[in-house]
């Protein structure tokens, strides 16, 4: 969608769950051990999730039924898996391009006009990228572009038979749904909308679209302590990782070479610390074809 985009002057490339954790460690919560691997392309640091390419994608359980009643693919896109956008933006001083899945595209409400919404959304330096898809090319780039606004994240929740359920509507507060928890993903993928399902062993009787928007100036104003702690973190890592590859000669060759480090916590091993391995080389971060495309010149 930009061929021309350059990563030159990005400082982190990484994904919406990577930020998550490492949120919830600057945060001091009690978080489940996690390994993430860390390289440096020129001066842009790469965080790639680790554990994801050891777990079988389950399509199994209630959300992912749910997803798959509730929405459909475009036509001409049938054949898609899923759909991933990259959205570039600041944390602290970093240049940031953050990637994730979108679950639906949700065209929202009469109360909320998208224009509204977009001009929004769009202050955020919002740069939507295409899907991913297994479609032909052709179907793909006559595709209409899902506006960011649009986006939405589906969730099921289980209730026990007998207790009332939440009305089915649009709202912006006092939904009864728990959105604090949704936040840090909601916010890291600038997604506006909430979606959803409360069930009864599997059958759904409710479905609630929140307005998730309207939540992300408040939420970031009370977690500036935290989210200043991970744009430092972010900082301490790429300046970790140059110290062990260097910066590279600027030809491709110093800068490519597959050096990576692990960055690993280890929950119960007291005193909540990062560590940092240096791991054997492997295959190049990204090729030198693609190293002149996206940072030369």
């Amino acid at each position: 969608m930009s061929p021309d985009f350059r990563l030159n002057t990005v400082d982190i490339v990484t994904t919406r769950n990577s930020l998550r954790k490492l949120l919830d460690f600057c945060s001091g919560r009690s978080l489940q051990s996690f390994r993430v691997h860390i390289s440096l392309v020129h001066n842009t640091l790469f965080i790639e999730q680790y554990d994801s390419a050891f777990m079988a994608f389950q399509s199994t359980g209630w959300g992912h039924n749910f997803e798959k009643a509730f929405t459909r693919f475009p036509p001409g896109l049938e054949a898609s898996t899923t759909h991933d956008r990259f959205l570039r933006y600041p944390i602290g001083d970093l240049d940031c391009v953050v990637g994730f899945e979108v679950d639906a595209c949700y065209e929202g409400s009469p109360e909320i006009p998208l224009t509204s919404l977009q001009s929004e959304m769009e202050q955020l330096q919002i740069n939507p990228s295409s899907p991913k898809t297994k479609a032909p090319l052709s179907n793909l780039l006559n595709a209409p572009v899902m506006p960011q606004s649009t986006a939405a994240e589906m969730k099921s929740k289980a209730r026990k038979p007998g207790r009332p359920g939440t009305s089915t509507g649009t709202r912006s507060g006092g939904t009864g749904i728990g959105i604090s928890s949704y936040l840090p993903q909601l916010w890291f993928g600038r997604t506006p909308w909430l979606i959803v399902g409360s069930h009864v062993e599997g059958t759904f009787e409710h479905v609630s679209v929140v307005n998730a928007a309207a939540h992300f100036e408040r939420w970031e104003a009370e977690r500036q302590v935290e989210l200043r702690k991970l744009a430092a973190l972010l900082g301490e890592l790429r300046e970790a990782v140059r110290g062990v590859v260097g910066t590279g000669s600027g030809s491709g060759s110093g800068s490519v070479d597959g050096q990576r480090c692990a960055v690993v916590y280890e929950r119960g091993e007291g005193a909540k610390a990062i560590k940092i391995y240096v791991l054997g080389k492997g295959e190049a971060v990204v090729s030198d074809e693609n190293f002149l495309r996206f940072w030369g010149g």
